[in-house]
């Protein structure tokens, strides 16, 4: 395209190294992600926009353009890599210009939008927003001076919501005949995780030589649909760097094979409730598909959002200033934890636990 940004502009920098850093945290070269219209929106301003038209050209490649805003499918997209490493290289040339934003701009554009009531994108059942781009440091300095300083989260989101949510499946009989109900067992490997989380994960990544924030990762795509595996397709073969030997050991240790057993039960007793799909084989025969790990996250995600929505709605009803961050939050006063899960408990009948870090 002929046109071209001007780089020398603050704003413009601002605007493309923004959309740089949502591109490297959400988006890969390797498999397509689904991004709806307004979040892309967002990050790198409306298409309608030269320089939004630009990063988008420059910084991503629309792998499926299916699209249907009923059955909530978004189109798919995967890094444009080369565009990257240009845009990249065209910002090196103006270092002395303070490419990057400091804290007090930041902090003034997020002040500005959290006093006139911060507008989130929602797409696949989250709430999104730029600030979620930045770096973790950067963004909990942005958030402590904005007066954010209560940082919650919910213990081990994926695992919790997922276990309960196998429990509470209603028991559902058809001319006799069992079709579906609650999953009852003790999961050993499961419950381990969910009290002992930090020792279990600190060893796993020292075992592993990996960090915590790999296991941490694994593990929830594990419940997601994922496993560790050395296909290059896999989102665990690039968490673990491709590395053969790491791969196998984790796919060979005990505790792994343990909770990937006790995933796989959870699973089979959800899998009535979910929507089935079907295939024809060469054959001719009608055969009921696998669920695929896209259902999976779906799920995931809507229980999510179950939690999240009167989690937002007792912090409404204190008066109680937030941001949102998926599975977690940033307020302003101090939350009485045991209230805000009994609420949660009579509105979404889940029994949370909370992590909290003043920042």
């Amino acid at each position: 395209m002929s046109y071209q940004p001007n780089f020398t502009d603050p704003r413009v920098q601002r605007r493309i190294v923004n959309a740089i850093a949502f591109v490297q945290q959400h988006v890969r070269q390797s498999r397509s992600q689904p991004l709806g219209t307004r979040y892309i929106d967002s990050v790198f301003s409306s298409q309608r926009r030269p320089l939004g038209k630009y990063l988008r050209q420059q910084l991503l490649i629309c792998s499926d353009e299916r699209y249907n805003k009923d059955l909530k499918i978004t189109k798919r997209y995967r890094l444009n890599a080369p565009g990257l490493a240009e845009l990249e290289q065209h910002l090196s040339q103006y270092k002395q210009q303070t490419v990057t934003y400091s804290v007090a701009e930041v902090v003034e554009q997020f002040q500005q939008e959290l006093n006139s009531g911060i507008e989130y994108n929602d797409s696949s059942d989250r709430k999104w927003h730029w600030l979620q781009n930045h770096q973790r440091e950067s963004k909990q300095l942005v958030l402590k001076h904005s007066g954010l300083c209560h940082n919650y989260d919910i213990t081990s989101a994926c695992v919790t919501l997922l276990h309960q949510y196998s429990s509470q499946i209603p028991e559902i009989l058809a001319d006799g005949q069992w079709q579906q109900g609650p999953m009852d067992l003790y999961l050993f490997a499961v419950r381990d995780l969910l009290n002992n989380k930090t020792a279990i994960r600190s060893q796993l990544a020292q075992d592993a030589d990996v960090s915590v924030i790999t296991i941490k990762r694994l593990i929830a795509g594990m419940f997601q649909g994922g496993y560790i595996s050395a296909n290059r397709k896999t989102s665990s073969y690039e968490l673990l760097d491709g590395d053969v030997a790491r791969i196998k050991f984790l796919q060979q240790h005990p505790f792994v094979q343990a909770l990937a057993a006790d995933i796989r039960i959870i699973w089979q007793y959800i899998k009535p409730t979910l929507y089935k799909t079907t295939s024809v084989d060469k054959n001719g025969v009608v055969r009921t598909c696998a669920i695929s790990g896209k259902q999976k996250t779906a799920l995931y995600r809507d229980l999510e959002r179950r939690v999240r929505e009167p989690i937002e709605m007792y912090l409404k009803q204190t008066r109680n200033q937030y941001y949102l961050e998926h599975d977690g939050w940033a307020c302003a006063d101090q939350v009485d934890t045991s209230s805000l899960r009994t609420f949660v408990k009579q509105h979404s009948g889940f029994d949370i636990d909370l992590d909290y870090q003043c920042l």
